[in-house]
């Protein structure tokens, strides 16, 4: 999962910079207190110039920003969540938003980097890539972001299982539906690839046709032409829908995987349900979360010829300075200094210690375990990057969609050359229309804009009406089960990106609990999401509070009492509303009701937006902010942050 939401719009931000002589002082960071949003739970350190990024990328930071604050002493690098991560922004609007913070680091798809970024083509750390890489990022031949670890893909499997069995993995595509047949008949299911997503049947298929159809001059000469309209997929691209047709045949692929849950599918295999896995190499980390108890192997996809079997991999994120800092020399100086830090094996692994990807470097000399497992097929020339099969972003859903609607008719009996005569014209077509832009209607209007707190406490108001529960919790920022989008002042339309929680799944259904008021006072002040205690403000709709976001966890919550002032009760059982998966199992008392006819998350707003038709944030009467209390910074502290 988190590689299909690692090739969204991702950003990182950075503020300005100061220096704090006391606690008295902290006005001058204004950029980092708001009376309606929590942007970090970092204070300032005395004597330190302030460097505010924010990863909205569901990783590990905190040893980069370690490294970081390690590398450059006389600063201080705090991280923050993006609030924008949850809506798929237009280039220009990230534009807009990087302006208008005056931010110094960008993290974003490279097609966006044009528009953004400073041209650093000229800069010698860019020396340090491979040209592969840096190539897949180019535009015009013009470099505009810091390439970083790609993410590899290819076959995962039980290591452990195989050697226990004394299996091999394939190295042909012939040689997989043999051993596909083997193991099947010990009771495990073989293989699995999630091909819900377009981008994963396609992956899986260009990975195994290769070495047959792209690795030579006219395979890419080929590719080149049909994203101008020049080629067709017949004859040339034959071989892939004939290997489709064959792995279908052989029961390798099954028409099951084109609705299957990813995150089902792999914990399937962490429990030994499933001996092979199409994945990227973000598993690795996901293993560890989900405590995998074997060991990972990992292989290139099977060839077709027999012969250099593929890893792929994707390229598409970058680290860009804005264009305008060009102008500012001292500042321009600082953040490329950072750069060229990064493009050290040293900085390279300081990123991958939260990030399963692979170093582009061409002398990486780190401690990268998966550079080790995939250093092999980067030197023989098999390690490739994903081909799109579109030249403009925008397209590649729908045009890959056309090549997965293909493969779909042949499983269900049509024939090879009819098939891929139908996705010629309908590739060509959609070639030229191109992608219809949708069109939203008004159904609301926003007396002021939201934060993203302010529109968690709207949607937890709203939950709590819905159910008629004491109260009701939605967790503000993060990436799993909370939300990550805002409302803007004026027009609301239908375009549910811009108030969606995108952190929650369709169906998580609104779902009622009870909780003891010690435990929801405890919730509050520490909140577990997938088992994980955060760092994360819990918006909750029937509570008044104030709130200290720089004192250590525990002890944040000053006051808190119902919304109408009268008295919080922790000894009294409170009905309390969330999304299901939202309330750790540890605070809870009872499950009550699963409130299903309330429909999904994304249903839920706007519908409550449209009955509403006019929206205000309402966050004064309830929720009091204090950043002037701040937790004691000891040394060891100070280096961590």
């Amino acid at each position: 999962m988190r590689s299909s939401h690692f090739r969204r719009v991702l950003l990182t931000l950075f503020a300005g910079v100061g220096t704090l002589a006391s606690c008295g002082a902290l006005s001058q960071y204004i950029t980092l207190k708001e009376d309606d949003a929590i942007t970090t739970f970092e204070a300032p350190i005395s004597g330190k110039q302030i460097v505010r990024i924010g990863f909205a990328m569901a990783m590990d930071w905190k040893p980069l920003i370690a490294a970081l604050n390690a590398r450059f002493p006389s600063k201080q690098f705090i991280y923050d969540f993006d609030v924008t991560s949850g809506v798929n922004l237009s280039a220009d609007g990230i534009n807009e938003i990087v302006k208008k913070n005056n931010y110094d680091f960008v993290v974003t798809n490279y097609w966006n980097a044009p528009t953004i970024g400073a041209d650093i083509s000229g800069e010698s750390f860019l020396k340090n890539y491979l040209s592969t890489t840096l190539s897949a990022i180019a535009d015009k031949g013009h470099i505009y972001g810091l390439p970083l670890p790609t993410s590899a893909s290819g076959i995962f499997y039980n290591k452990t299982l195989f050697q226990e069995k004394g299996w091999s993995m394939p190295s042909s595509t012939d040689d997989l539906a043999s051993l596909y047949s083997t193991i099947a008949a010990t009771g495990i299911r073989p293989f699995d690839s999630c091909f819900k997503y377009e981008s994963s049947l396609v992956r899986v298929l260009e990975g195994m046709v290769y070495d047959e159809l792209l690795s030579s001059p006219e395979g890419m000469e080929w590719y080149s032409n049909l994203l101008e309209g020049k080629a067709n997929f017949a004859p040339y691209a034959t071989p892939m829908f004939t290997l489709a047709k064959h792995l279908f045949d052989e029961k390798v692929f099954a028409v099951d995987s084109f609705n299957a849950s990813l995150t089902t599918m792999r914990k399937d295999f962490f429990s030994g349900k499933l001996a092979m896995i199409d994945y990227s190499s973000d598993i690795y980390g996901l293993a560890l979360t989900d405590k995998c108890p074997f060991e990972l192997g990992f292989a290139p996809y099977p060839s077709s010829t027999g012969k250099n079997a593929s890893v792929l991999y994707s390229s598409s994120v970058v680290l860009l300075v804005p264009s305008a800092i060009e102008q500012d020399k001292t500042r321009y100086a600082f953040d490329t200094s950072v750069m060229d830090y990064l493009s050290t094996s040293e900085g390279q692994d300081a990123l991958l210690t939260g990030w399963s990807g692979v170093p582009s470097l061409k002398q990486y000399t780190g401690n990268n375990p998966l550079y080790n497992t995939v250093s092999s097929y980067i030197k023989n020339g098999t390690y490739h990057a994903i081909l799109d099969f579109a030249s403009d972003q925008s397209m590649v859903k729908p045009l890959k969609s056309l090549i997965k609607t293909t493969v779909l008719s042949i499983f269900n009996g049509t024939s090879i050359a009819e098939a891929m005569s139908a996705l010629d014209t309908d590739y060509k077509a959609t070639l030229t229309k191109g992608v219809s832009i949708p069109t939203y209607n008004n159904i609301a209007t926003a007396t002021d804009d939201f934060s993203v707190l302010a529109t968690s406490y709207y949607l937890a108001d709203k939950m709590k009406a819905a159910t008629g529960a004491d109260f009701a919790l939605v967790p503000s920022g993060g990436f799993y089960r909370a939300n990550m989008a805002y409302i803007k002042k004026g027009d609301v339309t239908t375009d549910s990106r811009l108030f969606y929680q995108k952190g929650i799944a369709a169906k998580d259904y609104i779902t009622t609990y009870t909780l003891t008021g010690a435990k929801l006072r405890t919730l509050l002040e520490r909140p577990i999401i997938n088992g994980n205690e955060l760092d994360q403000f819990v918006a909750a709709s029937g509570l008044k509070m104030s709130y200290a976001p720089w004192l250590e966890r525990g002890k944040r919550i000053e006051t808190l009492s119902l919304e109408d002032g009268s008295a919080f009760d922790e000894n009294k059982t409170y009905k309390v509303a969330a999304y299901a998966g939202v309330i750790d199992k540890s605070y809870l008392e009872t499950t009550l009701d699963a409130y299903k006819d309330l429909a999904d998350p994304e249903t839920f707003a706007i519908n409550q937006i449209k009955t509403d038709k006019t929206i205000s944030p309402n966050l004064k009467s309830r929720l009091t902010l204090d950043w002037t209390k701040v937790a004691p910074v000891t040394s060891s502290l100070a280096s961590s942050i």
